[in-house]
């Protein structure tokens, strides 16, 4: 089959103007898609002040970032800067960013200076081996593989899965991403 020039040129312009599953799969690293926000919303979560609650609770009717971090992962220290960064350009009624901590011995001390460092100005919660795995993170008993990163459109569905954190690359994808949901 053969595309004229103007239709292949159209064609790649939608491509980077609109996030699409294929984003999320562009890295062989990515983890797969999770399911849709609805199905996840219920999942039980924990605020770092130790009160019980879900995720939707802390979700409002827009795009969403759910980051997964912890304290002994150097490359979430350069991702939550970089969401930090996007909180600042983008206010939480147009887009929700939650930071999900996995640590498994959740130090108050370190992890307040973990998020001073990474200059976290989003929305933090705990997560268990549950919320990872519901988002179809793979691994064996309690392996969790981190940074693991997901943009949802604002009707909740997937849109990009990201599981590496190679600096100008994965920020660069990051906010081409994220600005594809903020339409």
């Amino acid at each position: 089959m053969i595309i004229s020039r103007r239709h292949g040129i159209t064609l790649l312009g939608a491509a980077i103007a609109t996030p699409t599953l294929a984003l999320a799969q562009t890295d062989p690293r990515a983890p797969a898609l999770p399911p849709a926000l609805a199905t996840l919303s219920a999942v039980p979560i924990t605020t770092p002040q130790g009160a019980a609650t879900t995720l939707s609770a802390h979700l409002a009717a827009a795009p969403s970032v759910i980051a997964f971090w912890a304290t002994w992962c150097s490359p979430c220290l350069l991702e939550g800067r970089q969401l930090a960064d996007i909180r600042n350009r983008v206010p939480a009624e147009r887009l929700n960013i939650i930071g999900v901590n996995m640590d498994a011995n959740r130090e108050p001390r370190r992890l307040q200076r973990f998020m001073e460092r990474a200059r976290m100005n989003y929305t933090q919660v705990f997560g268990t081996m549950r919320l990872y795995r519901a988002f179809n993170n793979p691994g064996e008993g309690t392996q969790v593989l981190l940074p693991r990163l997901y943009i949802f459109a604002a009707d909740g569905s997937p849109v990009a899965a990201f599981g590496s954190y190679d600096g100008e690359g994965a920020i660069e994808e990051i906010d081409r991403a994220v600005n594809g949901v903020l339409v």
